[in-house]
This record gives C-alpha cells, sequence and structure tokens, in this order.
C-alpha cells in the first residue's frame, strides 16, 4: 500500500481531487489530504464520505487577506453570493462586487484598488498567503508522523504549490505539482501586471524543486514546457461517474441547460441568443411555447440585456445558483446541455469540466462558438457526445431538426456515446500508475 499526501483546497479543488483520490484508494493508495479551513461535514461535501482511506485534515487560519475585512463589507454592501462551499464568500468578495452589473462601471477602480493592496500586503501568489504559515506547519507534522511516499499539489490557488515546496524540502517527500489551473498562464489572472512580473519568477523558483509537473490540457502542456523547460505529463479531466436519466423526462417543454460560469469576453454568449432568435422567430416558431432555456449559475453581467433585446423572455431563465448535486440533477434531466467554447484565438484548447460532466448524461450535447478545430471538437466527436455547431446557422439547423425528434419522441434514442476513455475511474488508473513510478524513480 502507497502513502499519498496531497496539498489542495479541497473546498475549490473538487469536482477533480475528490474524484482522483476516490479512485486512487481503490488503487492501492492511503490518501491523507492537508486543506485549510474545512467544514466537520467536508467529506460528506465533496462526496468522500464513504472512503475509508481518504482523510482530510484541516486547520485554523486566516483564509485569505480579505477575511478581517468581510463582515465590514457584507455589511456595506450586501451583495455575496453563496460560494460553493457553502460559504458567504469564494475567490475575493470584492470581485464578485465588481463583477455585479450594479458594479460594472466601477469594475476596473475596484480591481486596481485590490490589485494595490494585495502589492502592499505582499499577496504573492494569491489572496490565500494568509493560510501559508499553517498550511506548512500541518504538512510537515503530518508527513513526519505518516511517513508518505509522495507528495501532491494541485491548484486552484498557487499558494498550495508554494507551501507543498516547502514541504518537500523540510521532509525529502519527493513533489508532484499539478496544475488543474496555470499560474501565471491562466487565463483568469487578475493580479495586474506588475504583480505578474514577480509572480513569474515565483514560480519558475517554487517549480525548479518539483520532480514532476502535470497537467490536463495539451495547450497546458505546451505552455508549461515552454516557461519550466522540463517535461510535463498530461492527465485530462473526466466525468466522476454515469449521470443517465431515470425514468421519463419530467420536462415538459423541451430544455436546453447551461451550467456554470459565462466568461464574457472569452466566450460568446450573444451568439447564443442570436441562435435561439432565429429559431424562434424564422426557423422553427412552432416551438416558441415548447422550448425552454435554463441557466444555472452566477447571472453573466449581459443576461438580462440580452432577453430584452432579442425577446426571449419566454424562452430564457436563470435558474440561480445551486448546489452540485441539484446541477448534476438538472443535467441528467436536460434534453440538450450547452456548452459555449473559447472564442480567445490564443486559448483553443479550454475545456471546462462541464464538457465531461455532459459525457455521462443522456441528454444531447450541442457546442457552438470557438475555432474549427479547437480541442473541443475533437472530444465530441471522438466520443460521440453530441454535435459540434461552430456557426450560428449549423446551430439553428441543429436545434431545428432536435425540436421535430424530441416532438416525436426520438430525441437522442440514435446517440451512442463512447466516453469511457475521460471517465475518472480510467484516467486515475494512468495516473496511479505515473505516480507509483515517481515513487519507484525515487528510489
Amino acid at each position: 500500500m502507497h502513502k499519498l499526501l496531497v496539498v489542495a483546497d479541497i473546498q475549490h479543488a473538487s469536482p477533480r481531487v475528490p474524484s482522483l483520490v476516490h479512485f486512487f484508494s481503490k488503487y492501492g493508495w492511503d490518501v491523507k489530504i492537508i486543506s485549510p479551513g474545512c467544514a466537520k461535514d467536508i467529506k460528506k461535501h465533496v462526496g468522500l464520505l464513504n472512503e475509508e482511506k481518504v482523510e482530510i485534515v484541516s486547520f485554523l487560519c486566516p483564509y485569505d487577506i480579505w477575511s478581517p475585512y468581510r463582515k465590514i463589507i457584507k455589511r456595506f454592501f450586501s451583495k455575496g453570493d453563496a460560494g460553493d462551499d457553502g460559504g458567504e464568500y469564494q475567490g475575493g468578495l470584492l470581485n464578485k462586487l465588481a463583477d455585479a452589473s450594479q458594479w460594472s462601471s466601477a469594475k476596473s477602480a475596484l480591481r486596481s484598488m485590490m490589485n494595490v493592496y494585495r502589492l502592499v500586503r505582499g499577496a504573492f501568489p494569491d489572496d490565500y498567503v494568509t493560510a501559508r504559515q499553517n498550511w506548512v506547519a500541518e504538512g510537515v507534522r503530518v508527513a513526519e508522523n505518516w511517513k508518505p511516499d509522495v507528495l501532491l499539489s494541485s491548484s486552484p490557488h498557487p499558494t498550495a504549490h508554494v507551501c507543498a515546496k516547502a514541504i518537500s524540502i523540510k521532509t525529502g517527500i519527493v513533489w508532484v505539482a499539478e496544475f488543474r489551473d496555470l499560474w501565471t498562464m491562466n487565463h483568469s489572472y487578475e493580479y495586474g501586471w506588475l504583480h505578474k512580473i514577480i509572480d513569474r519568477l515565483l514560480e519558475r523558483r517554487t517549480m525548479v524543486h518539483a520532480r514532476e509537473l502535470v497537467t490536463v490540457t495539451p495547450s497546458f502542456k505546451k505552455k508549461l514546457e515552454d516557461m519550466h523547460h522540463r517535461p510535463v505529463s498530461v492527465f485530462t479531466n473526466g466525468f466522476f461517474r454515469k449521470n443517465p436519466r431515470l425514468g421519463v423526462s419530467k420536462n415538459r417543454k423541451m430544455t436546453f441547460l447551461y451550467t456554470g460560469l459565462v466568461y464574457e469576453g472569452k466566450q460568446n454568449l450573444r451568439l447564443l441568443f442570436e441562435i435561439f432568435h432565429e429559431v424562434i422567430f424564422k426557423a422553427c416558431p412552432a416551438a416558441n411555447e415548447n422550448i425552454e432555456v435554463v441557466f444555472l449559475g452566477p447571472k453573466p453581467i449581459s443576461f438580462d440585456g440580452y432577453v430584452a433585446q432579442y425577446n426571449l423572455e419566454c424562452v430564457f431563465r436563470h435558474g440561480g445558483m445551486h448546489p452540485r448535486e441539484y446541477v448534476i440533477e438538472r443535467q441528467a434531466e436536460a434534453d440538450v446541455l450547452l456548452l459555449l467554447n473559447w472564442d480567445d484565438p490564443d486559448e483553443t484548447d479550454v475545456y471546462p469540466t462541464k464538457l465531461f460532466e455532459y459525457m455521462a448524461c443522456d441528454g444531447v450535447l450541442l457546442a457552438t462558438g470557438g475555432h474549427l478545430n479547437d480541442n473541443v471538437r475533437k472530444i465530441v466527436e471522438e466520443t460521440q457526445s453530441g454535435v459540434y455547431a461552430i456557426s450560428k446557422e449549423e446551430a439553428v439547423e441543429f436545434i431545428a431538426h432536435a425540436y421535430n425528434d424530441w416532438v416525436c419522441g426520438s430525441l437522442g434514442n440514435s446517440v451512442t456515446k463512447d466516453v469511457e476513455k475521460y471517465s475518472m475511474a480510467a484516467i486515475a488508473f494512468d495516473y496511479s500508475r505515473f505516480l507509483k513510478q515517481v515513487v519507484l524513480n525515487a528510489g
């Protein structure tokens, strides 16, 4: 039996890290996860309640640099959404305020103020630097008592990598750094140009000590290899388990579902509204009363404006924020699952976790936007998970045909998905063999 010590903020490393360690425990690993500030029921929350070979070791600390001010900010502004972990704050409350529609005009100024404070506060590599001292101390304590074979750090929060480096140096345990998200090359990096210059130096100095680097896409692999001048291994994201529709669909209307964030400026939200405007008012007017498009997750800033602009009040609906379990259930019930591809020409290899969640469902996947030869297209076609319609015309044609199939009760009957390659069971099996080889090579 091998021992794996994971350094990750488990509340935000979900679903990837919990899914991986679930299967690692079945492939010959005992696992302990060092994570800051977890609730007592955290194993249940991340789906590891019944995993006897997985232990989450939590410790108290100031969660991030905004912790001392959160109650004051909330008292004055009261705009924070509940995070995925059930808390009042996730990823920076001021960021949430800056992203809300009523604050759009102040967004740039707020971010600049935040970035100045980060520099003054010495928040390198990120806002979670306040957890570093306790994180390292707890990691060293567990490592010295438990004697793990290998150390694995995983993003989000590059602070996890900085802590893993310190733990590895203090204990001599071989360390593997996993980039689920990139560090300074992240498409959502928002700490400012001066912070980024210093951060890039920190990233290079930190990763020199890692025995192996791992990431989740071929394009991330290339970027990391170009920056760090060393080989990088790829273990993609995947789905945890099949999510079939149980019984007859409960939907009285043909339901199109989009879940999660919309990165406006990176994804073309307007395109979806143009597509459904074309469907409802030209290609298939009969669908007007029988189609609904539901968004679950943070409401995009431009959502209400597009609904009004394209006269789609009876079609589009924002369903709000919900726990992950609820969202997974709605994915299983949906007739068509919507995916907006990345429109940034420099980021043609971005595929979100929901791509793999959608694969596990009975509903048909419709991916639109993006670029002709991006990796979403390759995966959708390889797995026969749905339709890749890069243009508005292709998407409109698909929806019109899909609506006719839905009316006849035959939507999805001819879809045979070949997705096992992207199951977390298969990915974790290969990953486990990789980690065992790292241990063997370390001697």
